[in-house]
């Protein structure tokens, strides 16, 4: 079985990708890491430190993509095909913040949270008393919003960084959301009292 090889690239369109050497990426920004290896959650570990605006800076200072590339979506993908998007600073911040604040996790999110570990948890494991009691675990956690034991089982249910990556995205999209929502009804709220 062939291994799996994950890279950063700025995808213009389906197909079309311009590979970002991560390696002289980290010279473009002129730090003293080693190299960082082709795995998706070292790529994570890394474009994770940085905003999306200082990696597509950091991109065009070391002259690694033409203009036409530029602008396009930073990416992860792999020789498996792959299109996945990066976690950014921004993104692990408002995931940290979630994880660690007091504030309760909203039903949508909770019903997303739950189909998505239940469809890891499926795939990854056969004994159904086993599935059953993992998936029953995570309702309660997320019925009574103990933050601790949802992340927990999401972290520690024997399954790959690469199967609950998807669940670490969902959350960030959904936090996303939730903040454009709420800019929203507040540009709302000042166009009434204007």
């Amino acid at each position: 079985m062939e291994k799996v090889v994950f890279c950063l690239a700025l995808e213009r369109q389906k197909g079309d990708y311009k590979i970002i050497d991560i390696n002289d990426l980290i010279k473009s920004l002129g730090l003293p890491i080693g190299s960082i290896t082709n795995e998706e959650w070292a790529i994570d570990t890394f474009t994770k430190m940085f905003s999306e605006t200082e990696l597509r800076e950091a991109i065009k200072r070391g002259n690694m993509a033409s203009q036409e590339y530029l602008n396009a979506p930073l990416k992860i993908i792999s020789n498996e095909h792959h299109s996945l998007p990066i976690i950014t600073k921004d993104d692990f911040e408002e995931y940290f913040k979630l994880r660690n604040s007091r504030e309760n996790i909203s039903g949508h999110l909770k019903n997303k949270i739950f189909g998505l570990y239940k469809k890891i948890v499926e795939k990854k494991f056969v004994d159904e008393s086993f599935i059953n009691g993992l998936l029953n675990k995570m309702k309660m956690a997320l019925k009574s919003n103990q933050k601790n034991d949802i992340f927990n089982l999401i972290e520690m249910s024997g399954m790959g960084y690469h199967q609950i990556r998807p669940i670490y995205l969902a959350i960030m999209e959904e936090i996303k959301k939730e903040k454009e929502q709420e800019n929203i009804l507040k540009l709302e709220k000042l166009n009434d009292v204007a």
